[in-house]
């Protein structure tokens, strides 16, 4: 998968670090879709040349902050990988596409969902503003505690979407 060249901004980089202290893992243990510019850190991080898409996620935690383009098929992995109990926990950053059916199919009634309240600001390569994002984000969570979603709610401003959340038909 091609990498977009966008990063987190260095406030945004402290709220992966408030996310590190709300789960108590500090690196994250595993970046899926890691850049090796971004200021995220991770124990260990696949590149674009190791293709997280075709890698297994064996980790207490991921974070992952995928590819716009590759959004649908980054929720569907780790999904997956959280399904089949290798991946125990994830923190997912992702564009607030809440139309898209892997939301609805893969991550209401599996996932917390917080919807964040302000809009993300990214950095280029050489760290220059990138300016606000036209749209919003929202957090996902799998696995996790209770606990942990209550440390992440006070850090995010945001609306919480809990996990038990029920789907219309059709």
């Amino acid at each position: 998968f091609p990498h977009e060249s966008r990063f987190v901004d260095k406030a945004y980089a402290r709220g992966v670090a408030d996310i590190e202290k709300a789960i108590g893992v500090s690196p994250i243990d595993l970046d899926p879709c890691g850049h090796v510019l971004s200021p995220v850190r991770a124990k260990r991080r696949y590149s674009v040349e190791d293709d997280g898409l075709k890698q297994q996620w064996v980790a207490d935690w991921a974070y992952v902050n995928p590819p716009y383009a590759f959004t649908a098929a980054f929720i569907t992995k780790a999904v997956a990988e959280w399904q089949a109990d290798r991946l125990k926990n994830a923190i997912l950053l992702l564009p607030a596409n809440t139309q898209l059916a892997v939301f609805h199919d893969r991550l209401v009634g599996n996932a917390d969902i917080l919807l964040l309240r302000s809009r993300l600001q990214f950095l280029d390569e050489t760290g220059q503003r990138l300016g606000k994002i036209p749209f919003g984000h929202y957090i996902a969570m799998l696995g996790g505690t209770g606990e942990i979603l209550d440390r992440l709610m006070a850090g995010f401003p945001s609306v919480h979407l809990p996990r038990n959340a029920r789907r219309t038909s059709g």
